[in-house]
């Protein structure tokens, strides 16, 4: 009796027993690397990620690395770029703000430990990087592959395939008449059908509201918008183009889920004056669209402020993004990786 009360003491002082960390899903061999490592009361208690834990232990991990992996969303990549972080110099304070971050893009790395260096802070510097301010519009581009996407990210660092055309194209309710209302663009107009019949209900809403609201643009295909592009580019040079003029396949209107709008026969550069702009503002997430370039954001969108330009996104993004004030741009950079 006595060698087997020896025996149990003996047991619970050095902490073995894999069963505890089984209880928490680790297997056997992961469980005998934890008991080498750490308590099972630190990993019940304080590990919110313990699946991050899993999928990143093996026979090096230390008591600090259990400690890092536990507060990580998401261990996908992750194991290189801690080694990278680690080889750079950032401190394990400043790693673990980074790589808790759920919006941590793991093969943005080197570019974040970088950015770091000028920041100090590693939110901004995460952040930074997702939108693209650390770097040269159109040194890096990367082709959308889900073209479906409502939320698809079209700008001078995303770009359409250069076959791209919308399958579901129905005409743009509600146009302008050439002749009639100002700018208009004079060929029939296109959008997708979802985006069609979101504006038509945001159109007969206005009207509700004592006001017509008509597209005076919508799908531009990208055929065309080389034509537009190549046009200025050799009349005016590649900078004059670059700064009011998308280049093929990163324009919004080749997307079909943009609309330019006007108010009354008005101006459409004139429409914020109008005593509708603040309803129009205020109710066009209702119906899935943003303003997609607004005032004081040129940096992030890489456009200028058009107080016309709808996009649709559809109607839960568009509530977040109106109503935190930001743009296509920081709402997709803030989702998880």
């Amino acid at each position: 009796m006595k060698k087997i009360t020896c025996l149990f003491t003996v047991l619970l002082l050095c902490g073995c027993g894999s069963a505890d960390f089984s209880e928490l899903g680790f297997n056997e061999k992961q469980s005998a690397l934890l008991q080498k490592i750490t308590d099972f009361e630190e990993i019940r208690d304080q590990c919110p990620y313990p699946e991050t834990l899993k999928e990143l232990l093996d026979e090096e991990t230390t008591s600090e690395d259990v400690a890092l992996y536990c507060h990580i969303q998401n261990g996908s990549g992750k194991k290189a770029a801690i080694k990278k972080l680690r080889d750079s110099g950032v401190s394990e304070t400043q790693m673990l703000e980074m790589l808790e971050l759920s919006y941590y893009r793991s093969d943005k790395t080197e570019r974040y430990i970088k950015e770091l260096q000028k920041s100090e802070d590693p939110k901004e510097a995460v952040l930074h990087v997702n939108l693209n301010l650390d770097i040269p519009y159109y040194s890096e581009i990367d082709e959308i592959e889900d073209t479906d996407d409502l939320l698809q990210l079209v700008n001078k660092f995303s770009k359409l395939p250069d076959d791209f055309y919308p399958s579901d194209l129905v005409e743009t309710p509600n146009v302008c008449v050439v002749g009639e209302d100002y700018s208009c663009f004079p060929s029939t107009q296109y959008v997708r059908k979802e985006v069609a019949e979101q504006f038509d209900a945001f159109v007969k809403a206005a009207a509700k509201e004592g006001f017509t609201m008509k597209s005076i643009a919508s799908m531009r295909d990208i055929a065309y918008q080389r034509t537009l592009y190549e046009y200025y580019k050799n009349l005016e040079g590649e900078a004059y183009a670059d700064t009011y003029f998308a280049r093929p396949g990163q324009s919004e209107h080749n997307t079909a889920l943009a609309i330019d709008v006007t108010f009354d026969q008005e101006n459409y550069e004139e429409i914020e004056s109008s005593p509708h702009y603040d309803w129009f503002l205020s109710h066009m997430a209702d119906y899935g669209f943003i303003l997609r370039y607004p005032k004081g954001k040129e940096d992030i969108t890489g456009f200028g402020h058009e107080s016309w330009h709808i996009r649709y996104v559809g109607k839960e993004a568009a509530q977040t993004i109106m109503e935190k004030g930001i743009t296509l741009e920081e709402y997709l950079a803030t989702q998880p990786a």
